[in-house]
């Protein structure tokens, strides 16, 4: 969760200008949901709490996933990202969000679990590794929101 800290920032400089406010509500937004995730996993990790203390933790997830769908949209309306590669983004905020909504409804047992964990771990992945190579290769520009 935290290495995705970065990626928000990130993102505050490839947005649009015009709905800049969108893009910051969407940073802050996240990062919160990043944070609580990272915390949660954290006392996990150390044994402070145990699994099932730990789900208390798990729906900020669905914040991490409404960011994804927000700076994928406005990175595509603005021209700074493919459309195909903001739809991916956003497929990936979906699985976010259903995962989170199935969870919430009935566990890991439910339906909507199992979608949202499908669509994100196909699509995030590739999500990433694409954003990765044009940022890499200058075909997205930082700074140009």
């Amino acid at each position: 969760m935290l290495f995705m800290v970065p990626l928000v920032i990130l993102f505050l400089q490839i947005v649009p200008a015009q709905p800049l406010a969108l893009g910051w509500i969407a940073a802050l937004f996240g990062t919160a949901g990043m944070l609580l995730s990272a915390f949660g996993q954290g006392l996990l990790v150390l044994g402070r709490i145990d699994f099932q203390e730990s789900l208390k933790f798990f729906p900020a997830g669905g914040a991490i996933g409404v960011r994804l769908i927000l700076v994928c949209a406005l990175a595509a309306y603005g021209g700074q990202m493919p459309q195909l590669l903001a739809w991916t983004g956003i497929l990936a905020g979906a699985g976010f969000i259903l995962t989170i909504i199935g969870f919430l409804q009935s566990g890991q047992q439910n339906v909507l679990f199992y979608i949202g964990a499908l669509a994100l771990g196909i699509s995030y992945p590739i999500w990433a590794i694409w954003l990765g190579r044009l940022l890499f290769s200058g075909m997205v520009e930082v700074g140009a929101g």
